[in-house]
């Protein structure tokens, strides 16, 4: 039997040993030493490097077996946060002695018809994912153990992948069964999903499933024999993978915005919240990590197009219009829009507002949660992508892979630098202050470097200047507080951005301003969107 280790088409480490075997099922280890490997690095850290790991089995002159497979080396410890609340596991991954904020993404099924999954239609949903940024993806547990080309792209790509199990919210009570039957057959399953994926780069972290309960209605724990026992499975097949009982991690599952310290791995909120409330929640938000939150927008024209009958390609509420309904009813943004902007009548208008509040939200959110670093260790969007094609709903991609406005606002918020303002609320009365505090956040090394920064309101420039920053290893530096008169202005666009390592970062964000009737204009907002990379 022989092992064989080659990078870039050269062998670097063999092995061969000689067995006698008996009739019957039998474990061998043919030990591989391989010294001074080319570590793997989750995207954005390093290279991913992939070495290919050859076994055979011959019998005399005879092979037969012959094995192939990419491989990676990674050393992968997970810490308690800094000052984390007694009891709560540890959330901050450390990657080859680095420590990481991990920036995610939530992944459902490429399609509810699996055999669409094809691997051109996985490489190119997971290469928006590296491109926004990104270095985890969580196989969601309401879906499947996915398809060995989806861990060959993630580990080329750099992308540690959390995999659930295959349980989910598993009914009224959430609780995970316990049944001697059901229990045979999660066994079984956890089984073949370990020993098949435990070997790929990428595989990072084993989950019981997502938002399973325990008593009281709080996050299940290691306690619950379902749980207990997917452990015990991961410790015997592959021990060197981190595991969590489910994300939710308990205490509680929603944010406690009373008592921070119930706050370990919360989800939510899904959808956007309010032209205040929403900015607020974030900035009093306190927690280790948040594995599940997002934030809703309409798909484009061509996509309704695609799905509705031409009397329903107007614009509609999800109570009315019952295949609005049908195609997003969680996810409503009739009442957020009219709100804020009034009635609006043009779909393609109602569209591109809705996409405008997705995109402030989504970004504010992420932004927020990196400045927590490094009580905050991490978050994952929720979600990446859409099993089929929607009205309206919190993903990032739409059914046809096309990016929704909102992919742009994480890829900045994701970026290896990255700026970001923190205020009060989305709408402001005309002549109000609104306060501005600019932030910088860098991944890379300690630097000093300078922020650059104008606000305008249409071709006015209302503020301009510059501000001294310390930055880096995940931390953020506030760089300068701003006052700006919001009088006789529809709108105030915050444009900063600075240089490092001869690479420009910049943040554009929009704040609104309401009339006398409490609406605000559109135009603004449309052509804000309007202006992105299409």
């Amino acid at each position: 039997m022989g092992a064989e280790l080659s990078y870039g088409g050269e062998k670097a480490f063999e092995s061969k040993e000689e067995f006698v075997f008996a009739k019957g099922t039998h474990n061998v280890t043919v030990p591989v030493i391989a010294h001074e490997v080319k570590q793997w690095w989750p995207n954005g850290s390093g290279a991913a490097e992939l070495y290919d790991l050859r076994v055979t089995l011959s019998e005399g002159e005879s092979k037969c077996f012959d094995i192939s497979q990419k491989v990676g080396f990674k050393d992968i410890e997970l810490k308690h946060n800094p000052e984390s609340p007694g009891g709560s596991l540890p959330y901050t991954f450390c990657v080859n002695g680095k420590t990481l904020f991990i920036k995610g993404f939530n992944v459902t099924p490429f399609d509810q018809l699996l055999g669409c999954d094809t691997e051109e239609r996985i490489r190119h949903n997971l290469l928006a994912v590296k491109e926004a940024g990104a270095n985890l993806i969580r196989v969601w547990g309401g879906g499947i153990i996915e398809s060995p080309a989806f861990y060959e792209i993630c580990s080329e790509y750099g992308l540690m992948v959390w995999q659930d199990m295959i349980q989910s919210s598993s009914g009224l009570s959430n609780r995970p069964s316990e049944r001697a039957d059901f229990l045979l057959l999660l066994e079984q399953t956890c089984i073949y999903a370990l020993k098949t994926r435990r070997n790929y780069a990428c595989t990072t972290v084993i989950c019981g499933g997502n938002e399973l309960y325990g008593e009281n209605d709080r996050p299940v724990t290691f306690d619950n024999a379902n749980i207990a026992m997917i452990k015990f499975l991961k410790e015997k097949y592959c021990p060197e993978l981190a595991f969590f009982p489910s994300t939710a991690t308990g205490p509680v599952q929603d944010a406690d915005m009373e008592d921070s310290a119930n706050n370990h791995n919360i989800h939510g909120p899904w959808s956007f919240l309010g032209k205040e409330k929403h900015y607020s929640h974030y900035n009093r938000l306190k927690c280790l990590f948040n594995g599940e939150f997002g934030c809703n927008g309409m798909s484009s024209v061509g996509q309704l197009e695609r799905i509705l009958p031409k009397e329903d390609l107007a614009v509609n509420n999800m109570r009315d219009n019952i295949m609005w309904r049908y195609y997003g009813e969680w996810w409503d943004m009739y009442e957020p829009i009219t709100d804020i902007f009034g009635e609006i009548t043009d779909l393609n208008e109602y569209i591109t507002l809705s996409q405008f509040l997705q995109y402030s939200a989504l970004r504010y959110a992420v932004a927020s949660l990196r400045r927590g670093f490094p009580y905050t260790s991490g978050c994952i969007i929720w979600q990446l992508n859409e099993l089929w094609p929607n009205v309206c709903c919190s993903t990032i991609l739409q059914y046809d892979g096309n990016k929704k406005p909102v992919y742009y606002a994480v890829k900045g918020a994701y970026d290896p630098v990255s700026i970001s303002a923190r205020y009060d609320r989305l709408v402001y009365s005309d002549g109000e202050d609104a306060e501005i505090e600019l932030f910088v956040v860098s991944d890379g090394e300690k630097h000093c470097g300078e922020l650059f920064y104008t606000v305008t309101s249409g071709s006015r420039a209302l503020l301009s200047g510059n501000a001294k920053y310390s930055a880096g290893e995940g931390f953020s530096a506030k760089a300068c507080s701003l006052k700006v008169n919001t009088g006789n202005c529809e709108s105030v666009e915050i444009h900063a951005y600075t240089v490092v390592g001869g690479r420009r970062y910049s943040l554009n964000e929009l704040l609104l301003v309401a009339g006398a009737d409490g609406k605000c204009g559109k135009e603004d907002a449309i052509k804000f969107i309007g202006g992105l990379e299409a």
